[in-house]
């Protein structure tokens, strides 16, 4: 530990303490006093890490907040409610609006819908968004088709 002083203390990179607290006592010895001291940049280098993190964790909580629900919350449920069935026609809604499409399935393959489109008919009968997932998957059976109306 040349440059440190006898005294110093070094941080093993593997065994951290994640308590900034206990890791500014534990460099506080002669060697700490100078400013210029690479223990003491560590350290703090660590807090601005420990406060950017918390800003950040911050303003993700506002933004959840503002938006209302958890983006992550809302993909795994559209995920999962389009996939309960056999055979789908591969659309994630949000409503009657089309989220995405999932590629390979179906709707992607005809190449005529697209994110942002509105359905509104199903088979011609006409659609809103309590009942259009389960005019969606109709008789489901594998291969038979279903006729979409969009405004796109």
């Amino acid at each position: 530990m040349s440059g440190f002083g006898s005294d110093a203390y070094r941080l093993n990179p593997t065994e951290q303490d994640s308590d900034t607290k206990t890791a500014r006592e534990e460099f506080k010895s002669p060697a700490t006093e100078n400013p210029t001291n690479p223990a003491m940049k560590a350290v703090a280098c660590s807090e601005e890490f420990e406060n950017s993190l918390a800003t950040i964790q911050d303003q993700c909580s506002r933004l959840s907040s503002i938006l209302g629900r958890s983006v992550l919350d809302t993909e795994t449920e559209m995920f999962s409610s389009n996939f309960k069935t056999r055979s789908t026609v591969g659309i994630m809604l949000t409503g009657c609006i089309i989220e995405n499409l999932v590629v390979g399935g179906p709707a992607y393959n005809s190449q005529k819908l697209s994110r942002g489109d509105k359905i509104v008919k199903v088979d011609d009968k006409a659609v809103n968004s309590d009942n259009v997932a389960s005019e969606l998957v109709g008789s489901d059976q594998p291969g038979s088709e279903v006729r979409i109306f969009v405004n796109a």
